[in-house]
């Protein structure tokens, strides 16, 4: 005979299963542990959020892999002992290397002071927009799957908040170069004719829009 599945609602006798009763837990700690990243829309603090929440959730040490525009990958917003971090030649083969979490869990562990410990890194991408890579790495035994799958959600929290603090900090720049064009002196479009230009923004976080 074939196993039977787990139910996912209540037997009929009104008897809930025990890992039924686990469901609504994980799922809140899960809330949870998103609601602590992208607090602000400072990238560097959400970096730090992330890697805060990864040692949290998986233990060990943990960092974002950051690409720059120099096309120079370093570490960065590190928490936890630097010194159990792969290279971060390793972390780059790691990121191009893996398509899927299972790939990603899977990695084969890195040397490190003559042993192998186990590492991984999950992409910093979202919509594909990639930002890098999540780095985690630790003494005991290797990244399951499904830790492998939390720090992906966790790493994607973060990618969504880093885009939206980078449109943010392009806007801003836009309606800063926007305002100081329409407050720049007009001169003297005629001799016979003044000109003067008096701007109010309409509150301390609007610098367009207003009366004029």
């Amino acid at each position: 005979s074939f196993p039977r599945p787990p139910r996912l609602w209540p037997a009929a006798s009104g008897g809930v299963p025990e890992r039924d009763l686990a469901v609504p837990t994980r799922l809140a700690a899960l809330r949870t542990a998103l609601a602590r990243i992208g607090t602000t829309l400072d990238e560097g603090k959400t970096c730090a959020e992330l890697t805060r929440e990864a040692v949290r959730q998986v233990g060990g040490t943990a960092a974002v892999l950051w690409v720059g525009g120099d096309a120079v990958a370093r570490y960065e917003a590190v928490k936890g002992d630097p010194k159990l971090l792969p290279g971060v030649p390793w972390a780059l083969a790691a990121a191009r290397k893996a398509s899927t979490l299972e790939e990603v869990a899977a990695a084969i562990p890195y040397a490190s002071a003559g042993r192998a410990r186990p590492a991984l890194c999950v992409p910093l991408a979202t919509d594909g927009h990639p930002y890098g890579g999540l780095v985690c790495a630790r003494e005991r035994a290797p990244f399951t799957p499904a830790e492998a799958e939390l720090l992906g959600l966790l790493a994607e929290r973060a990618a969504s908040h880093i885009r939206h603090a980078r449109e943010h900090e392009r806007v801003s720049g836009i309606v800063g170069n926007l305002q100081r064009a329409l407050l720049a002196e007009p001169g003297r479009p005629h001799p016979n004719l003044d000109v003067a230009i008096r701007y109010l923004p309409i509150g301390q976080s609007a610098l367009v829009g207003g009366d004029w």
